[in-house]
């Protein structure tokens, strides 16, 4: 299951009793690898509403919780770590006393007027504050594994968040080691994070994720005039984390997320097989002799699931899995489904980020026709974990 950011969490960032519901339905085949939602590494790098943390003890607690839960279930879980950066809310910073800060001074689209009006203006990182992103993201991983006992971490560096805004030209214009227009120094503190996790919880601990082709938060993606210079970026991550394999320090995973579309059930299926995808990852395999977990782009020829199945088929060392996000979250038994070629629900984009519980835990199983009442799943929301 690919990582879904579904907004589900109250006060202080503590995962909930929804959030527990959630990931133990979607755990129940045993085997199942379950990659959890994007979780702060911090507050300093927060500003979103309704995400995660792990980083204090209560989060921490109730992580260890579902961990708990997903491994009572003989699966598996990573726990996905990231930061915001300059798609932060500054307003929301600004309530919690918080600077608004990223790779460089670069706004993405309208966040500079809601900068000026909440009074709090993006500012670039410093060197020292720099060190400290590094910090939490490892204190974050021995959070994860050692105190709460989950299988693993993956590391967030998609989507035009934090991380991916130290990787892309576009939004890193430093002049010192982290920044510019050198690959090696973009990519500097991707690496010392990496490297400082896994001497603390060990390199096969680890997954990354990249998404090379998405456009979100500004990226250039599938926009970009050049997409060798694109490549080239992500080309120089593979070989040398090949080259630290090859030396003893090989991480779990790769993470590709494929070229996409946005939009509901009807917007993929109007697709036509898989030449309607525009750009394929499969150069990964080249640079990369690890497994690689490829996303989002596996419902399009659903229900035979010819771009899933030719894509296993090209690979022949047979390291390649697939991670199937937004299907997951109407088909709580998408392993069930897949294995016995069951049809799949239809999700509802409306129900995505909200925070109740209605198009969270109210879809069934195959053969299941539990009604639930819509209004009262309204005013369902989540509780702490803490304080069960």
């Amino acid at each position: 299951m690919a990582p879904l950011t579904r907004n589900r969490v109250g006060r202080d960032a503590v995962p909930t009793d929804l959030m527990l519901t959630n990931y133990n339905d979607r755990s129940k085949y045993p085997g199942t690898l379950i990659i959890a939602e994007a979780t702060l590494v911090s507050k300093e790098v927060g500003g979103e509403p309704y995400i995660p943390g792990i980083y204090s003890s209560d989060q921490i607690k109730s992580w260890k919780m579902i961990v708990q839960k997903v491994h009572q279930n003989k699966s598996f879980i990573f726990i996905q770590l990231w930061g915001i950066g300059r798609l932060a809310n500054p307003k929301l910073l600004k309530e919690k006393g918080i600077e608004y800060k990223a790779p460089s001074k670069i706004y993405f689209n309208d966040y500079l007027e809601l900068a000026k009006r909440s009074g709090n203006e993006l500012k670039e990182l410093t060197i020292e504050e720099i060190y400290k992103i590094k910090d939490n993201f490892i204190q974050a991983s021995i959070n994860c594994c050692d105190k709460a006992g989950a299988d693993g971490i993956e590391i967030h560096s998609c989507y035009g968040y934090l991380l991916d805004q130290f990787l892309q030209e576009v939004s890193n214009k430093r002049d010192d080691l982290y920044g510019g227009s050198d690959i090696v120094n973009r990519s500097r503190l991707l690496f010392e994070i990496i490297g400082g996790i896994g001497e603390k919880i060990g390199y096969d601990k680890i997954g990354l994720r990249l998404s090379p082709w998405s456009t979100g938060g500004g990226m250039p993606g599938l926009h970009h005039p050049n997409p060798q210079i694109l490549i080239d970026q992500y080309v120089y991550i593979l070989k040398k984390l090949q080259k630290m394999a090859d030396n003893g320090k090989k991480i779990a995973y790769i993470s590709m997320i494929e070229s996409h579309i946005n939009g509901g059930p009807n917007d993929y299926k109007k697709f036509n097989k898989p030449l309607d995808r525009l750009v394929l990852n499969d150069w990964c395999l080249k640079h990369w002799k690890g497994i690689v977990i490829r996303t989002n782009a596996y419902y399009w020829d659903e229900p035979e699931y010819d771009l899933l199945k030719k894509d296993l088929a090209k690979d022949k060392d047979e390291r390649t899995l697939i991670g199937i996000g937004t299907p997951f979250i109407s088909n709580p038994d998408l392993v069930n489904r897949l294995k016995n070629g069951y049809p799949l629900n239809d999700w509802d984009t409306s129900t995505f980020s909200t925070q109740s519980n209605w198009g969270y835990n109210t879809w069934n199983t195959y053969n299941s026709n539990k009604k639930y009442n819509k209004q009262h799943e309204l005013k369902k929301f989540g509780k702490p974990l803490i304080k069960f």
